[in-house]
């Protein structure tokens, strides 16, 4: 399982991502600073943590661009 974190507080995303690696070791967890490089990468994901309010692109905008692809 593929895991993405996408959260522009740095420390927040360094923490999830470390929790999220602690319960599921067998899972690869990727962590994003800006929805753009998420965006970015093409890759998918099978679970997806997003912030709602970040700089540039929130959450809920990666959410609708998602759905539209």
């Amino acid at each position: 399982m593929r895991i993405a974190v996408c959260d522009d507080d740095k420390e927040n995303c360094a923490q999830l991502c470390s929790w999220m690696r602690k319960l599921e070791p067998d899972c690869q967890v990727v962590c994003f600073h800006t929805c753009r490089q998420f965006l970015g990468t093409g890759q998918h994901f099978d679970i997806l943590f997003l912030d709602i309010r970040m700089e540039q692109m929130g959450g809920m905008e990666v959410a609708r661009a998602l759905r539209l692809s």
